[in-house]
């Protein structure tokens, strides 16, 4: 264990004397910087309802942020101003507290359009295609049509909702609120300390949340610091093996195999201390600037340590076999690409190579052999939809973000690919004389 440290402490010294993880740092700390000034304001809950209200006609995807696919279907929709439930409601039990609001349409028809297109689009989100219109359509019941009200409210993020029919084209609506910030539109962000602010749209509180900390975990600390990380630990193979350093290195009282794994398990902990600091570091600056704080937040930094592990284990192999770090690093970043690449059209291949079978064999292939990078950066959607989302609300917030991932066939091969590269390097090093 002190051979460990003292690597460990020979690769923290090697990391910091190099400019690009000064430049790293820099980074981090303009990360925590632009979340202290991140912050959010709340709109009246009357004129938010009312606006989803006359929203229903508008479908928006919900996936791990802001980003989404939309469908409308024009249709007049007068909305009464909200009030709270009355006695005389023939609400049931548990909606004492609620507001009501009454909705009127033209005419049924424009109901039953909604409805169809409705289950059209439930249908898109889960299979990524528009199906087809039944011809004839479908006869509509009431209760298909209050399930669709009750439904849409659900979907804007009231924790129940209730609807009646109150007339001919008519329904009375009730929505508890328990979680303000699953809402959509009820908030407006600011960021910048005040300076710039912009209105959520039809985007929750915690939405703009998410979307802070998916573009936080994936583009700047998944993307940016991880060019920057391989880039500086690839070098560490190569400077080991240069004259004169590889003699003193070998001197030490330590078998080879060892020394090798253990200056790549200081690089794996190096970074794992990095990265706990800057997301823990972030997450605290959130929860003061926008008055959030989600531990599981955290957790993203352990699947960036976990990429860069594989990764790592790229480039000790390349480094030995060519010692140099340029090599080494882009060797390593070369199967980074390939994996997200061939993750992402493995997840859609159902889809995109259906007429294609010979294809589809290839990259399916090629997904058994590579590491899952992009299915372990997925985890990343799992994690950050933990923030203060009801139990309900995660299922929703989740959508599609999560494509469906054998977790024993991924992990396995992941950690299969590791230690096979990682042994091939183990046995060259052992065998190769210096």
């Amino acid at each position: 264990m002190r051979a460990f440290f003292a690597l460990f402490l020979d690769v923290f010294r090697a990391s910091f004397a190099q400019r690009s993880l000064q430049i790293l740092v820099l980074i981090g700390i303009a990360i925590v910087v632009f979340c202290l000034g991140v912050s959010f304001e709340g709109d009246p809950t009357d004129s938010v309802l009312e606006a989803n209200a006359k929203g229903l006609a508008s479908f928006r995807s919900r996936g791990s942020g802001l980003a989404s696919h939309r469908s409308f279907i024009g249709t007049d929709v007068r909305v009464e101003p909200p009030r709270p439930a009355a006695s005389g409601d023939g609400l049931p039990a548990g909606f004492e507290d609620a507001r009501v609001v009454e909705i009127a349409f033209e005419q049924l028809n424009d109901v039953d359009a909604l409805v169809l297109n409705w289950r059209s689009f439930q249908a898109a989100q889960k299979t990524g295609e528009w199906p087809e219109a039944p011809n004839p359509p479908p006869e509509l019941t009431d209760a298909d049509r209050i399930a669709f009200l009750e439904e849409r409210f659900a979907d804007f993020g009231y924790s129940d909702a209730a609807a009646r029919r109150i007339g001919a084209s008519s329904y009375l609506v009730a929505v508890r609120v328990d979680h303000p910030q699953e809402v959509r539109g009820a908030s407006r962000l600011s960021i910048f300390f005040g300076i710039h602010e912009f209105p959520l749209g039809d985007a929750s509180r915690i939405d703009a949340l998410v979307f802070i900390q998916s573009l936080l975990a994936s583009s700047f600390a998944g993307f940016v610091g991880m060019l920057i990380l391989v880039s500086i630990c690839g070098g560490f193979v190569p400077e080991m093996l240069r004259k004169g350093t590889v003699d003193l290195v070998l001197a030490r009282p330590i078998p080879r195999v060892r020394l090798l794994l253990f200056q790549y398990a200081a690089a794996v902990f190096f970074v794992l201390v990095l990265t706990v600091a800057l997301f823990a570091s972030s997450g605290l600056a959130l929860a003061v600037g926008a008055g959030f704080f989600n531990p599981s937040f955290l957790l993203c930094a352990l699947t960036m340590t976990a990429i860069f592990a594989v990764l790592q284990s790229a480039s000790v192999l390349f480094g030995l076999l060519t010692r140099s770090s340029n090599i080494a690093a882009v060797g390593a970043l070369g199967i980074w690409g390939a994996s997200t690449v061939v993750g992402g059209l493995h997840h859609g291949s159902g889809v995109l190579f259906r007429a294609y079978p010979n294809v589809r064999a290839a990259l399916e292939a090629a997904y058994l052999a590579l590491p899952k990078l992009a299915d372990l950066a997925s985890l990343n959607t799992v994690f950050l939809a933990r923030s203060h989302l009801s139990e309900e609300a995660r299922s929703v917030s989740l959508g599609s973000g999560v494509p469906e991932i054998d977790w024993p066939v991924s992990a396995g091969t992941t950690v299969a690919f590791t230690v096979v590269l990682l042994a091939l390097a183990a046995w060259m090093f052992r065998r190769r004389d210096y």
